[in-house]
């Protein structure tokens, strides 16, 4: 089976900021919701209190916080190219992705993705990188048509065959 499709770099990253929180290690997603939270009841609490400087640090800490989710997320290599309406083509075969852009060719073997997620739009194969250089998430945005369910079938039956794992937005583990 070959699956090809065409992205832009801007669907890539619309894509991405709109999953991107809920794809990270739920671990890691609880250590968030917590110190954000105290963070913010510090900030709504100063602010009552007039303590106008301490409310300040605490926003910073929460824009911190929003810093480090969004930091660990990353963009499969060949959707970076400088022109944001740049198509990408991706085609994925019986063993590889293969990414396709103006500049540049990126091939993957499937095996390389951990997991997969799918939404009403596409597919998202991810990748979670513990390397000391490489270290955080990797995704790429395969979008189908919502008119193609045989094709997106088919996909997730190939990625099943990998043992790439699928994930529940809810409950990951």
């Amino acid at each position: 089976m070959t699956f090809k499709t065409t992205t832009t770099k801007k669907e890539q990253i619309d894509y991405i900021k709109k999953y991107a929180f809920f794809l990270i290690p739920k671990g890691y997603r609880i250590y968030v919701i917590f110190s954000f939270c105290a963070l913010f009841i510090i900030f709504i609490d100063t602010l009552f209190e007039g303590s106008y400087l301490v409310s300040i640090l605490a926003f910073f800490g929460i824009l911190v916080c929003l810093y480090i989710v969004t930091s660990r997320i990353k963009t499969p290599e060949y959707t970076a190219t400088d022109d944001m309406n740049c198509v990408t083509k991706i085609e994925i075969n019986d063993k590889e992705v293969i990414g396709i852009a103006p500049d540049k060719t990126v091939k993957e073997t499937l095996t390389s993705y951990t997991n997969f997620l799918v939404i009403r739009d596409g597919i998202f194969l991810i990748t979670y990188n513990n390397d000391q250089k490489k270290k955080g998430l990797t995704m790429l945005f395969v979008p189908i048509p919502k008119t193609c369910s045989i094709q997106k079938q088919e996909l997730i039956d190939l990625l099943c065959k990998y043992d790439i794992k699928s994930f529940n937005i809810l409950h990951r583990y």
